[in-house]
């Protein structure tokens, strides 16, 4: 099984948020897409954004202090 990790600026530090998301959605199609349907997708982020249902995905929310 392969695993890709992903990681994810937070909302706050992006400058485009909608940009972020629409590039975060294309890398999921991207690694979705591969020939080998076993792999897992493991998204590392603050603010977890609109993206498309898969059981292939796990979103591990991390906590950030902007102090």
């Amino acid at each position: 099984m392969l695993y890709f990790i992903v990681p994810l600026r937070s909302r706050q530090s992006a400058v485009n948020w909608d940009k972020v998301v629409y590039d975060f959605n294309l890398t999921l199609k991207s690694i979705l897409n591969q020939t080998d349907p076993d792999c897992r997708v493991i998204i590392a982020c603050t603010d977890i954004p609109d993206h498309p249902a898969d059981e292939r995905l796990g979103i591990i929310e991390v906590p950030v202090n902007y102090q």
